[in-house]
């Protein structure tokens, strides 16, 4: 039997097995980049399982951040509540800091609503279709535009560091092939050549694996004009987004980040940062018409 993986080969026989591993991107994907990813977001939160305390997990699960310590927000819902009248409120369906109740990194205490981040969600989504739809190339431009500025720093200081890790290298060929020369002629003992050559090979994997990552940022830098096509024709099969499905939230939503609240109980501000998927954030810019629904801020109230 043979399994062929993303990242690796598995090959299985009578008295034993063998794993072959290979690089990414080493053989013909049988799907685009795109469906993999979607694919293994509803994986890995696809189920709604029953936890101990009665609760089940939520479609939001596992894309709800907290923006103070970076750990996933869990789910609250009505059945954790016991209630001996059974009822339920709005409030008892919301996303709690896990971290907040840990003595050894302890995080703020507090929540946000499921009712108030749905709406927050679906309000998002059909705000920037709307603006993609009409303005499809500034958008394209625009993705650019912020991408250029956010990674700007980091694109020249990658830039730098591979000249500087390609010199070397080539610096240590040269180096190699003179020891070899030396070792030849026996102008050096095989110990000491032993020992060398086991100091410049681990120098020379670690920067060879470093030169990879730095042409693999490099180039990604290169593709937010893609990037943000992949959004548009996204974009292009919906014309309106009514319901916040799993479907939905899984081809849209990379992830939200929900930061601590600001103000009394009864009347309290969260910030609630979106990231799209290919784009990250984009703050669509304001007019006349929408100058009144921009959804930067999330205001509830605490019942």
């Amino acid at each position: 039997m043979m399994i062929v993986a993303m990242a690796g080969l598995l090959f299985l026989r009578s008295g034993g097995c063998k794993v072959f591993t290979l690089q990414d991107n080493s053989h013909e994907a049988i799907v685009d980049e795109d469906t993999w990813n979607t694919a293994n977001r509803i994986i890995d939160g696809k189920k709604c399982k029953r936890l101990a305390d009665g609760s089940y997990t939520h479609k939001l699960s596992g894309i709800i951040y907290c923006a103070d310590c970076g750990h996933r927000l869990s789910y609250k819902s009505p059945q954790a509540q016991h209630r001996k009248d059974d009822k339920t409120y709005d409030s008892d369906s919301a996303f709690c800091c896990p971290m907040a109740y840990n003595r050894y990194n302890k995080c703020s205490s507090y929540y946000v609503r499921i009712s108030s981040l749905e709406e927050l969600l679906l309000s998002s989504i059909n705000e920037i279709c709307t603006y993609v739809r009409n303005n499809e190339n500034e958008f394209v431009s625009q993705v650019m535009l912020l991408s250029d500025f956010n990674h700007e720093k980091e694109v020249r200081d990658g830039k730098k560091r591979l000249l500087e890790v390609e010199k070397r290298l080539i610096e240590l060929n040269k180096i190699i092939k003179k020891l070899y020369e030396d070792n030849v002629s026996g102008r050096i003992p095989e110990r000491q050549f032993q020992s060398l050559m086991a100091d410049y090979d681990e120098e020379q994997t670690i920067l060879e694996s470093e030169r990879a990552e730095l042409e693999a940022m490099l180039s990604a830098s290169k593709s937010e004009a893609l990037r943000a096509d992949k959004f548009v024709r996204l974009v292009r099969r919906y014309t309106e987004v009514e319901e916040l499905d799993k479907k939905v939230l899984n081809e849209f939503i990379e992830r939200v980040e929900v930061h601590q609240g600001v103000g009394s109980r009864y009347h309290m501000t969260q910030q609630i940062d979106v990231y799209f998927n290919f784009i990250g954030q984009f703050q669509v810019p304001a007019t006349e018409d929408n100058a009144d629904d921009k959804t930067a801020e999330l205001v509830r109230k605490a019942i």
